[in-house]
């Protein structure tokens, strides 16, 4: 990443209040590592996994502006609480492993496409001010071996017309949101 860059996201993040949805998975994890460079006010790490969240806690146990909250995406009261007064988020939580999500089409829609809803919901309602989608291509990149061995599946042909009305969703609520990239450019 170029200096320029760098000073830029660090003095963007800086003394702000900071949600990152999925804290504790691998994504998660990193931004909030990033991001305790960058002198925020607050980071709210916000995930369902206590056993991470207290190795997290024990990390980060130097890190006053880190803070756990324990919850779930799909909880919409939950999101609704945390949201207020946040800054920014990171929606990193998500079932990632599609072999997971067709075994799983109904807690995969729960958890990524409902959840996901919770999260803008309550960023609207909040006024936040940047909402940062954390997204893999496995739903929606054809050109895997896997993939392409699994196009024949129904429940993954659900879980594609479900994440695309999802991507449908948030071009439509995209107006009320600013993206990450236009503060780089």
């Amino acid at each position: 990443m170029s200096k320029k860059i760098e000073t830029s996201l660090k003095a963007f993040f800086r003394d702000k209040t900071i949600l990152v949805t999925g804290g504790t998975g691998s994504i998660g994890r990193q931004i909030v590592k990033k991001l305790t460079s960058c002198s925020p006010k607050k980071i709210i790490v916000f995930s369902k996994d206590d056993s991470k969240q207290y190795m997290m806690k024990n990390e980060y146990a130097d890190h006053p502006e880190v803070a756990f909250a324990l919850g779930d995406v799909r909880d919409a009261s939950r999101v609704r609480q945390l949201v207020k007064g946040v800054d920014i988020i990171f929606h990193a939580a998500a079932l990632k492993q599609v072999p997971t999500c067709e075994d799983n089409p109904f807690e995969a829609v729960q958890t990524n496409i409902i959840g996901g809803q919770h999260v803008i919901e309550a960023a609207i309602e909040h006024e936040v001010s940047h909402v940062v989608n954390i997204s893999t291509d496995k739903a929606v990149n054809y050109h895997t071996e896997y993939i392409t061995k699994k196009k024949k599946k129904p429940t993954f042909w659900l879980l594609q017309l479900l994440y695309l009305q999802f991507l449908y969703r948030i071009l439509l609520l995209k107006l009320h949101f600013r993206i990450l990239e236009e503060i780089l450019l």
